[in-house]
């Protein structure tokens, strides 16, 4: 699996992206939710397996963050967080 580091203007960390190909949206699910101190925020459900584009949320150390893939079709599933600010 290929990791997409991405940066804000300043060249601080703030989120990645992984190949969504060999990676699939219940994969990308199971990896968050065995994050130690993870807090499931919205699950993902059968609509969300097809049809949304941000598929699953969850909170870790009080910071939201999002896994998407934008328009339902990249090759790419996005993941960080909600306010898209890098966090310490």
């Amino acid at each position: 699996m290929k990791v997409f580091d991405l940066h804000d203007q300043n060249g601080k960390f703030y989120a990645f992206e992984v190949n969504n190909g060999l990676f699939g949206r219940r994969a990308a699910c199971k990896v968050a939710r065995s994050i130690p101190g993870v807090k499931i925020i919205k699950k993902l459900s059968l609509f969300s397996l097809f049809g949304e584009e941000v598929f699953f949320k969850f909170e870790l150390n009080g910071v939201r963050f999002n896994i998407w893939e934008p328009f339902n079709d990249s090759s790419r599933f996005w993941i960080g967080p909600e306010s898209a600010k890098p966090h310490s």
